[in-house]
């Protein structure tokens, strides 16, 4: 099994602390990095939006994302959210066990 990243958006810091809450505490991610508020600039419904958002970047194994997405799914409040599984390529081994070791259900 390997270690992902996942890079989610929230609508704030709160939000992103609920969802990462939740998720370490279902097994399904070993740590969250909660990220400063930043500023997004994206178009919906044809218009261009600037909003603030709080990002967040997970760790966990390969084979929980599909269970990763859809517990942020069933919390998130938005309709489109950014969920992007991120292979890594290698990393500081220890780290990357501790990881496997924090999700092993």
């Amino acid at each position: 099994m390997s270690v992902i990243m996942i890079y989610v958006t929230c609508n704030d810091q709160e939000e992103a602390k609920t969802i990462a809450s939740s998720l370490l505490e279902n097994g399904l991610i070993a740590c969250a990095n909660i990220l400063a508020n930043h500023t997004a600039v994206y178009k919906w419904d044809g218009k261009v939006n600037t909003d603030a958002e709080t990002g967040m970047l997970l760790k966990t194994q390969s084979d929980l994302y599909d269970a990763v997405e859809k517990h942020i799914l069933e919390q998130h409040s938005y309709d489109t959210p950014c969920i992007v599984k991120i292979p890594l390529d290698g990393g500081h081994t220890p780290f990357l066990d501790w990881v496997k070791q924090q999700t092993d259900t």
